[in-house]
């Protein structure tokens, strides 16, 4: 599956050191995102840390964001 920017699954597990299965599941939330693994991957496509939790200060508490 190719995503942003036209990096498939694959390559961006290739660049965490994991599958592009286990990147999938990453992708998916059935795979725990540790914060190296995740400040790995916006450095991946280029995106600032700020701008990337910026959408959660919409919401009271996580739950709310998952019921979006």
């Amino acid at each position: 599956m190719v995503i942003k920017g036209g990096v498939t699954q694959y390559q961006v597990g290739q660049k965490l050191g994991i599958s592009a299965n286990a990147y999938s599941k990453l992708e998916n939330g059935h795979t725990k995102l540790d914060t190296e693994r995740l400040l790995f991957i916006l450095q991946i496509f280029d995106v600032n840390l700020n701008d990337f939790f910026k959408d959660f200060k919409d919401f009271k508490d996580f739950k709310d964001f998952k019921e979006k």
